[in-house]
């Protein structure tokens, strides 16, 4: 963002290059130019290489920005975009633009464009770094990874970010957005599966970006601000194909968050090729709290269970029925955390009770005996 060189400023639909105002959404006006080559874009590639020389190979970006910009080159890629994913022919973007509402079908297009633009911004950078690694003969590898994006209707949007980026890892925090997760570890990792199922083929390796619960929690979750990072941790690894995740200190990261981290860690890792490997199961769950979930994810014969209830943090006594499908014959379920055996599954399969008490999510292994 070369807020100090004005040909990385993007040009408006008037032919003018113009600051960059943060806040503006108006598709009128410019906003950043990804075809800028300049002065600053250099200076920030050595840098950036100054980075490399010291062990640092891992490059996060934050909140995508908004990058409107109606010059030449950007207007070509915009054509190059037209050709390769839809059958439409090229359009001029200044007329349709011009007049919003006129060509919805364009215009929708040319908004979303940005972030495929984006995207190969981001590796034409890469690649740079890429080589450099190469030159030198540095034993690493780049990785880069992508925080937000923006605004899209098409998925074939993300392309260039799939390729570009190692990691997708959005900001999914559970001290804000009020109307979304309220607090809930529940809502988060539902959150992330809806934003997974979005992207479809587009999706790249998700690793999302979680929040500690210590600076708003809404009162229909009564939950130890602490104990939503182990919650909201083993939601997500459950709902989605999960390959990692960062946490981001809005506010304090303390003993407390971390030893919450801990212990969702410890579940993941000791069974690591089920979270990694393992399929998604959503057929055949079942369970009877309003405020609770139940997730399951497997990998041959073997599979994890989630069961949680939220009502309460208190050490209060809630008794769950819970279901879930085949398995294995002859299989046992044992809480991971205390190795105790639960029950026997005859087939496989079956209804049963868990107990939450102090801890308000259990995880059990389904296995065959």
């Amino acid at each position: 963002l070369a807020k100090d060189d004005p040909e990385a400023w993007g040009m408006g639909i008037d032919g003018k290059r113009g600051p960059v105002v943060r806040s503006s959404r108006d598709w009128q006006e410019p906003g950043w130019c990804l075809s800028y080559r300049g002065k600053k874009w250099r200076e920030r590639i050595e840098y950036a290489k100054k980075q490399i020389d010291t062990g640092i190979t891992g490059f996060a970006y934050d909140d995508y920005f908004f990058c409107n910009c109606y010059c030449p080159k950007c207007k070509e890629k915009f054509k190059e975009y037209l050709q390769k994913f839809t059958n439409l022919s090229y359009k001029e973007p200044v007329e349709f633009m011009s007049k919003p509402g006129s060509q919805p079908e364009y215009e929708t297009l040319w908004k979303e464009f940005a972030m495929y633009h984006y995207g190969l911004t981001a590796q034409s950078l890469k690649d740079e770094l890429e080589k450099y690694v190469q030159e030198k003969d540095l034993p690493y590898r780049i990785i880069f990874i992508q925080s937000a994006c923006g605004w899209y209707k098409h998925p074939f949007a993300l392309a260039a970010c799939k390729e570009a980026f190692d990691y997708f890892s959005g900001q999914f925090y559970i001290h804000v957005y009020p109307a979304s997760y309220k607090g809930s570890p529940i809502a988060i990792a539902d959150g992330v599966a809806a934003e997974y199922a979005k992207m479809g083929e587009y999706a790249n390796n998700f690793a999302p970006l979680f929040s500690p619960g210590l600076v708003y929690m809404h009162p229909s979750c009564a939950m130890d601000p602490y104990e939503v990072m182990k919650y909201q941790i083993l939601e997500t690894a459950f709902a989605v194909p999960l390959k990692g995740y960062a946490v981001y200190a809005g506010r304090d990261i303390d003993l407390g968050v971390l030893i919450n981290m801990g212990a969702a860690n410890g579940i993941i890792s000791a069974y690591e090729d089920i979270i990694l490997d393992g399929k998604v199961v959503t057929e055949g769950l079942k369970g009877n709290s309003p405020k609770g979930s139940v997730r399951a994810r497997k990998l041959g014969e073997r599979m994890l269970i989630l069961v949680s209830d939220y009502t309460t943090f208190a050490e209060k006594k809630t008794v769950l029925k819970i279901s879930i499908p085949p398995v294995s014959k002859d299989s046992i379920l044992i809480d991971v955390e205390t190795g105790k055996k639960l029950t026997e599954l005859a087939a496989g399969q079956g209804d049963f009770e868990v107990e939450l008490n102090a801890r308000r999510a259990r995880v059990f292994l389904c296995e065959p005996r």
